[in-house]
């Protein structure tokens, strides 16, 4: 029984198991994917991707943004005191007040939530990219970021526009991370 595998391993004197592997090095468990149903659905997986980074981005940004124009349509003066021909022109009655003041405080939370929710799926969006690019987890991946946005919202402005764009977003995004500390 000094019989010699084909890979050239002598197995004399080995029996059982161990002369299994000698004589088959490639034996492994076969392991079924699971069904479809079953796959795991990993929590960091959907977090971590950058489409979810920016939807999350954009839908926080648009709640921040609901937020700063009700307030800033509410600290706004919606009925300014007209004169025509020197004389005061009596105010509107108190309801149509309340409308006017309704009616700005939607358009400037609209408008609000609109640009804050761009900004911020723009910003989370290009930083997930930078970040995945680098594979760094470091200070710069928001300069870049917010260098790359700044320079691509103020770009109808021209060249120097965008530069201005570029430095300003990203020294807010160097400040923003010494003050908050590395996220």
């Amino acid at each position: 029984m000094n019989e010699k595998p084909s890979n050239g391993i002598d197995t004399s004197g080995v029996y059982g198991e161990n002369a299994r592997q000698l004589y088959l090095p490639f034996f492994k468990p076969i392991k079924l994917t699971p069904a479809p149903e079953e796959y795991p659905i990993l929590p960091t997986l959907v977090n971590e991707s950058c489409g979810m980074k920016i939807i999350t981005g954009a839908l926080m940004g648009s709640v921040l943004g609901v937020a700063m124009g009700f307030f800033m349509g509410a600290m706004g003066d919606v009925s300014p005191i007209q004169m025509v021909n020197g004389r005061e022109v009596p105010q509107a009655p108190l309801r149509e007040q309340v409308r006017s003041g309704f009616k700005s405080i939607a358009f400037k939370s609209r408008g609000w939530a609109k640009s804050f929710g761009i900004l911020t799926a723009l910003f989370g969006g290009v930083e997930c990219l930078v970040e995945k690019y680098r594979a760094k987890h470091d200070v710069w991946n928001p300069v870049i970021s917010g260098c790359a946005v700044g320079a691509t919202l103020s770009a109808k402005g021209g060249p120097a526009a965008a530069c201005l764009g570029c430095a300003g977003f990203a020294g807010f995004s160097i400040i923003v991370d010494k003050i908050m500390g590395p996220h």
